[in-house]
């Protein structure tokens, strides 16, 4: 539930639940957007629709999350039905290569005026080279290119390397959603 919203806590703990993470709605106004610089030996690629960029796609979305809190693996037909949507940018949808393995992605998606960036994910073998600065910048540029009157995105609120990197780059915490689950043995 997004706060505030005491009757949504209230109902939670009623009923056995209790809180464990908040989410951040994250935005950035409008304003110049610096150019994404990629790492040594990276480069990057627009989503071509083929079964080798859906894959890639695949892979380099499992192999960032793969830690994360509640991660739901993808898989190739996941992308393929996210990829069909008539509103799906592919042109939106930045693979980062490394030689020929997809090391990093950039998912974006329009919701009205907003710009989002609905995904964006490094390989943990990549992580701290300046990958997920450039991803983003490149997903502000995206959709700024396109008129978007801000961009936003969602973050956990116990990813600190992205909150850092999301409060360098000009976004700031605009809303909070708490998740409550029921946690056996607590």
């Amino acid at each position: 539930a997004w706060r505030p919203n005491e009757a949504a806590a209230a109902f939670a703990a009623h009923h056995g639940f209790r809180h464990v993470r908040c989410f951040w709605r994250m935005d950035r106004p409008p304003g110049p957007v610096p150019e994404p610089h990629w790492p040594r030996g990276v480069t990057m690629r627009v989503f071509d629709g083929s079964e080798r960029a859906l894959a890639d796609w695949n892979d380099v979305y499992n192999a960032s999350f793969a830690e994360h809190y509640h991660f739901v693996p993808g898989t190739v037909e996941m992308g393929r039905h996210i990829a069909a949507n008539p509103l799906f940018l592919a042109d939106g949808l930045a693979l980062a290569y490394r030689g020929e393995r997809c090391v990093g992605f950039s998912h974006n998606e329009r919701n009205g005026s907003a710009g989002v960036v609905e995904t964006l994910g490094v390989a943990p073998e990549v992580r701290g080279i300046g990958l997920g600065r450039a991803l983003l910048r490149w997903a502000v540029g995206y959709l700024a290119a396109r008129g978007c009157a801000h961009v936003e995105l969602m973050v956990d609120g116990e990813n600190e390397s992205a909150l850092a990197l999301y409060r360098s780059e000009g976004f700031a915490v605009t809303r909070t959603r708490d998740q409550w689950a029921m946690v056996p043995g607590a």
